[in-house]
C-alpha cells in the first residue's frame, strides 16, 4: 500500500543576548505549517523565552575550586504538534476502511457541548 505524502514547512529563529557573561536572555521563534492542520489555520506561530543567571561567573564563586558552570535557566513558550494523534485530526469522522465511520465532537451528540 502507497502511503500519501507529508507536506510540512517551517521557518525558525534565535536571539540571544549575553550582559557581563553573567545574565543571558534569549527568543527563540518557529513559523510552521502542516497539512495535517485544519485548513485555513496551517500555519503557527510558536514563541519562546529564556532566561539565565551564570552563577559561577559571580565573584564569590569565580575561583571555586568545586564548580567550574553553574547556570541557572528558566524558559517558556508555545509548540505546536501535528502528528499526534495521526492524519487530519481535525476531521469529525473516522473511518477503518469497512465504509462504516465513528463521529466525534459537537456532530457526535447532536450540537450539545
Amino acid at each position: 500500500m502507497e502511503s500519501l505524502p507529508f507536506e510540512q514547512l517551517g521557518v525558525v529563529g534565535r536571539v540571544n543576548y549575553s550582559f557581563d557573561r553573567r545574565y543571558v536572555i534569549g527568543f527563540d521563534a518557529g513559523y510552521n505549517g502542516s497539512e495535517n492542520f485544519q485548513s485555513g489555520r496551517r500555519m503557527g506561530f510558536f514563541p519562546a523565552f529564556s532566561a539565565a543567571w551564570v552563577a559561577s561567573n559571580e565573584s564569590f564563586l569565580k575561583n571555586s575550586k568545586f564548580i567550574s558552570l553553574l547556570k541557572i535557566r528558566g524558559s517558556i513558550g508555545t509548540v505546536g504538534v501535528d502528528n499526534s494523534v495521526g492524519r487530519f485530526a481535525y476531521l469529525s469522522t473516522w473511518s477503518t476502511g469497512g465504509g462504516s465511520g465513528y463521529r466525534f465532537g459537537r456532530e457526535a451528540d447532536g450540537g450539545r457541548v
